[in-house]
Formats: structure tokens, C-alpha cells, sequence
């Protein structure tokens, strides 16, 4: 994923909704267009949130050892971290939806992903497209979830294959998120920063 800058601006320290943006060791977060980040969120350092990104409550995305990426209309929910591994970056893909309270360390999300609330995924774990962690599951290192599967438990293990109908059903929320996040960014809540 690579969010264009165009401009070359260095963005300020702070956006509409009052989301903290830092440096960290000269690495600047890069913000896609029309991102909401909500007051009391953290990014920072070497992260990029492509367009449509919305960044809830109490989110911290700390980007200070190797990189993170969250791919364009993905919502990462209240009071969730995101951080790194030594070798490991942090990487979410497209129209991913991540649940409130859960944890991404150092692991990689691909497209149209679910990750329920309270959810933990750890170092190199790979959670492959359209795959659902369910909410409360421990994702240990690097372990799959293969494409459209639902893992489930402590630690989780695969108890079977999505269905076409479950599918659908998922894949509502991520453009929910993007329009909800869009209804925030307009409102007079929050004062232009």
C-alpha cells in the first residue's frame, strides 16, 4: 500500500476530531484523504492510514520500530492498539474492520478481514482475506487463518469455512464504518483544528 502525498506537506500535529499525530525518530505519519481520527487517538511514527480510514476512540497506532499500515476504508474501533515486532510490521488491509479493545501486534490483516472485539493476533500471525477472528480469540505467532475461515477461542483454531450468506453479512460493516466516520468528520462537534 503507498499513500500519495503530493503536496509534500508535513502534516500538523493535530486534524479535525482532535486525533494526536506524532513524529517518532523522523518518521512522519502519512494520511490518506477524507481519514477521521477521533479525539483521545494516537498515531504515530512511520504509519500510513490510507483513504476512508477512520480511527476511533482511544486508538493507539505506534509505528516506532518498523512500520504500519492500515489499508484504504478500514476501521480500527475504540480503545484498540496496533504496535510492532522487531522484524515484524503491522499490516492491515482494505475494508478490514477491527472490533473495539482488540490488539495487532506485529501481524498481518489482508482485505475484507473481521477481527472481533477484545481479539488478540501476535507477532507474524497472517490472517488471510475475508477470514473472521472472533471476538475474545488469542491469535498466537504465526499462526494462518486461511481465506474466509472462522478461528475462534484461547488460543484459536480454525472451527470452519464461512459461509457465502456470513460473508455478505460481514461485509457490510466496513462501508458503515466509512459513512458513520464521514457524518463525524462533517459535524460541528468538533472544532476545525
Amino acid at each position: 500500500m503507498t499513500i500519495q502525498n503530493p503536496a509534500g506537506l508535513v502534516i500538523p500535529a493535530c486534524l479535525k476530531g482532535g486525533g494526536l499525530i506524532l513524529p517518532f525518530r523522523g518518521k512522519h505519519p502519512l494520511i490518506g484523504k477524507r481519514v477521521f481520527l477521533a479525539p483521545q487517538s494516537s498515531v504515530i511514527g512511520e504509519v500510513a492510514l490510507g483513504d476512508d480510514v477512520s480511527i476511533w476512540f482511544g486508538v493507539v497506532i505506534r509505528g516506532d520500530i518498523a512500520c504500519i499500515e492500515v489499508g484504504r476504508g478500514s476501521n480500527i474501533q475504540d480503545n484498540t492498539v496496533l504496535h510492532v515486532g522487531d522484524e515484524d510490521p503491522c499490516l492491515v488491509g482494505e475494508d478490514v474492520v477491527v472490533g473495539h479493545g482488540a490488539v495487532l501486534h506485529g501481524c498481518r490483516i489482508q482485505d475484507r478481514c473481521t477481527i472481533g472485539m477484545g481479539a488478540v493476533v501476535l507477532n507474524g500471525a497472517l490472517i488471510e482475506e475475508e477470514a473472521v477472528v472472533g471476538a475474545g480469540a488469542l491469535i498466537p505467532p504465526r499462526m494462518v487463518v486461511p481465506p474466509r475461515a472462522l478461528a475462534l477461542g484461547q488460543p484459536a483454531r480454525i472451527v470452519r469455512e464461512l459461509s457465502a450468506e456470513e460473508l455478505e453479512q460481514y461485509a457490510v460493516f466496513a462501508p458503515k464504518y466509512v459513512r458513520v466516520a464521514e457524518v463525524y468528520r462533517q459535524s460541528d462537534v468538533f472544532p476545525d483544528m
